[in-house]
């Protein structure tokens, strides 16, 4: 993006933020905490004790709300406020905080967050902000941002917080309403990988978010493109819903070179509401790529199918690499950004690592610590950062995103163009943890993961809930390296020590599979590097760490298989909560199968082409054929697995 652009962009937001600045006064009673009656903010109302509200002490001397607790709080403790806001609207909410002596040695934090609530007052859902832990800090503006407000949401609240455990002071001060705008055709993204493909067949997604204004709208849309011929081509989706389009075509139907793929969605009487634009790129041969994702979402290295298979460091020390690579693992990720030093004691083990640039934007504490207040500076960093490092031969990706919140995605979109133009060579990857948030995020990245973490308080069948959302909200068309659990949630939320635990082995193969048959084709667990700060003896370490490997070795054993495209035959009638997934590799078929559920599930599946006898077991439980050679039942016990190999009959 040139300086121009930036500047227009930034000239566009000033201009949004202007318009939006009536509405935040509206929705919001006392946003800079001003009113002030008996200690307390007027319009808020505090849960509990540990508020107050004082002149003098918001930013610029103004009025502020405060927090303060010397003791670990036995409590989380929240402000809030009802706000009236339009139903079908999404919005974006921030607030200015800052600390003294602020401490969340005890699983406290500060944090805002919006959330809705339905007639009888339960939860239907919220927007979160990023939670600030920092000890003593300055004024610096946190927030996030709500999906759609759903229009049976009976109350709508503002809040802020901080969590159970926590020490010390936080001040609040210039709360934030706004609705985030949106284009009603957002983007269009391709199936190829960087929107360039020699041969077979690409799909083109188009998200739309049409807004309230368009409620009674009747939606159609329409796709364009430059055919082989020369001659634009127009056509109706492949699939259509009111939140998005897909147009399937074969390469060889597309002109040669880099030419447009339009969307556009229209309403009654062919009223336009709004398009985007892909470029997309037909070339001849594909260019060489040391690492890169292919039409069948397998990460290729050095020209040989690769299935990352790997866990979170924090630094990279060879110490631990050699402890590391006494496990099944063929790569890292470490959040202490790796150093071509790093990267050369990781190849001297034979594993390939990521390098972690998911913190360095325009409004982070990374650049407020380093006096950073353009985007040309951001820009600056990343062309060093960058060129440092891609063309190391242990290099298998960037790390480019952990969870941010949705108002990050035109600088990080932004960003995402930068790695396109300067590294060619590696994909950038993101993990995100809200699968409302996942569409919107789309073109910020090459490869997605998702980071459910069940164990202990949630079943372990929210990890299939939540792919199956995910695959949704990308239209089943992104590559995905998930983030399977591999802690304990006590070792960070020291308040529910007693409830939480480690996963049993069970569980880290079942989360594992469950990941796998529903899409993933790379798994990088968390994470390595607490297990030396909250593993305090040799034999708890061994124990842990010997469960997760066992469990990676599974994954090991059947990567030939896990990596083959050969064609397969469909296979229908696993129930829901089943997810099935199947694989061909040397005329026999593999059919990977998960219960996620904590009860015994049963299911005869369909197979719908060829005939089939022996059925042997690679993990877990096997099934069997019935005479027919078409029908494979299964039975699998609570959280069970079963990865069966079908022979043909001949």
């Amino acid at each position: 993006m040139n300086t121009d652009v930036i500047r227009m962009v930034r000239s566009c937001c000033v201009f949004a933020f202007a318009l939006c600045a009536e509405m935040d006064a509206a929705v919001l009673e006392n946003p800079a905490f001003e009113g002030i009656k008996d200690g307390q903010a007027v319009g808020w109302k505090s849960s509990w004790g540990c508020f107050r509200a004082e002149k003098g002490a918001g930013a610029n001397g103004s009025g502020g709300l405060v927090w303060e607790s010397p003791e670990p709080a036995k409590r989380q403790a929240a402000c809030l406020q009802e706000v009236d806001v339009v139903r079908g609207q999404p919005y974006h909410f921030t607030c200015s905080v800052r600390t003294e002596n602020f401490s969340a040695a005890q699983g406290g934090f500060a944090a805002m967050c919006m959330e809705w609530y339905d007639a009888d007052g339960k939860w239907m859902g919220g927007g979160y902000s990023d939670s600030f832990k920092e000890g003593n800090s300055d004024w610096v503006q946190i927030g996030g941002s709500t999906r759609d407000i759903p229009l049976q949401a009976k109350t709508v609240r503002v809040q802020l917080y901080v969590g159970k455990g926590a020490t010390g002071v936080v001040a609040f001060d210039n709360v934030s309403v706004r609705p985030h705008s949106r284009q009603p055709v957002a983007f269009v993204f391709s199936s190829a990988y960087r929107d360039v493909a020699a041969s077979g067949n690409v799909r083109f997604h188009a998200a739309f978010y049409p807004g309230v204004q368009a409620a009674n709208e009747t939606l159609s849309a329409e796709f364009s493109y430059i055919g082989a011929d020369g001659a634009e081509v127009r056509a109706k989706p492949t699939e259509f819903a009111a939140d998005g389009a897909t147009l399937a075509l074969r390469v060889d139907d597309v002109a040669m070179g880099t030419h447009p793929v339009v969307c556009v969605l229209t309403g009654n009487a062919g009223r336009k509401l709004g398009s985007a634009v892909c470029e997309f790129t037909r070339v001849q041969r594909l260019p060489e790529r040391t690492v890169w994702i292919d039409g069948h979402s397998r990460c290729i290295v050095n020209g040989k199918p690769f299935f990352p298979l790997g866990m979170y460091w924090g630094k990279v020390e060879a110490a631990k690499l050699a402890k590391y690579c006494e496990g099944p693992f063929n790569c890292l990720m470490p959040y202490v950004r790796a150093t071509p030093e790093d990267l050369d004691l990781c190849r001297e083990k034979g594993l390939m690592a990521f390098v972690n640039l998911k913190d360095q934007t325009l409004h982070s504490v990374w650049a407020r610590n380093r006096k950073i207040t353009t985007q040309e500076e951001v820009d600056a960093f990343f062309e060093r950062e960058i060129n440092k490092v891609k063309d190391h031969p242990a290099l298998l990706g960037w790390y480019v995103n952990d969870e941010a919140p949705t108002m990050e995605i035109p600088e990080r979109t932004h960003l995402y163009s930068i790695f396109r133009r300067l590294d060619p060579n590696h994909p950038t990857w993101a993990v995100l943890d809200r699968t409302y948030d996942l569409r919107e995020f789309t073109p910020t990245y090459d490869v997605l993961g998702v980071d459910p973490y069940p164990v202990a308080k949630k079943p372990l069948s929210h990890i299939t809930e939540f792919m199956m959302e995910t695959r949704n909200a990308v239209f089943n068309d992104r590559p995905m390296w998930n983030v399977p659990q591999a802690f304990n949630w006590g070792w960070y939320r020291k308040q529910d020590a007693g409830v939480e635990r480690f996963p049993t082995e069970q569980e880290l193969k079942s989360m594992n599979w469950q990941h796998i048959a529903l899409g993933a084709n790379g798994l990088v667990s968390y994470c390595f590097h607490t297990y030396f700060r909250n593993l305090s003896t040799p034999e708890d370490f061994d124990r842990h760490w010997g469960m997760v490997c066992n469990a990676a070795k599974e994954v090991k054993k059947m990567m030939p298989v896990l990596l083959s495209v050969e064609k397969t035959p469909g296979i229908g009638g696993a129930p829901r909560m089943m997810p099935v997934r199947v694989w061909a590799l040397d005329g026999d078929v593999y059919v990977l199968a998960v219960n996620p559920l904590n009860e015994r599930q049963d299911a005869a599946l369909a197979i719908s082409e060829g005939k089939w006898k022996a059925v042997s077991c690679e993990v877990g439980e096997a099934g069997r054929m019935d005479g027919s050679g078409k029908r494979l039942e299964v039975s699998l016990p609570p959280i069970g697995v079963s990865f069966m190999r079908l022979t043909p009959v001949k």
